[in-house]
């Protein structure tokens, strides 16, 4: 059963790449949207479920600053945070994560205190 669980991350991987391959024009500068079939058929066989989501304007934002550096749009870049979130990269994503942590409330104290 692991066998599965990890060739299916690679293949989620593949057409996660793949997606930026397109977004980014890498593919083609040429492209027709989805059909709803197509759509359906996509979200079913990468298990995606939509959902709804409200969060805060500043940190929409970022999210789309952070995305534009990586190249492609904010709602695919968010899924991969989220994915990576809760899947992790074992005990070095954790770290990672513990980090940027660690260097946001720096910095919000930094702002509050004016750099004293």
């Amino acid at each position: 059963m692991k066998k599965s669980s990890g060739k299916k991350r690679n293949n989620e991987k593949e057409l996660l790449a793949e997606a930026s391959d397109w977004e980014s024009g890498k593919r083609g500068p040429q492209s027709a949207p989805a059909s709803d079939e197509d759509e359906a058929a996509l979200d079913e066989s990468m298990e995606l479920q939509m959902i709804s989501i409200r969060l805060p304007q500043s940190v929409v934002e970022d999210l789309k600053t952070m995305a534009k550096k990586e190249g492609i749009g904010y709602q695919p870049y968010t899924r991969q945070v989220l994915i990576h979130h809760t899947q992790g990269d074992g005990e070095s994503g954790k770290l990672h994560d513990l980090d940027e942590r660690l260097r946001s409330v720096e910095r919000a104290v930094f702002k509050k205190t004016g750099g004293r």
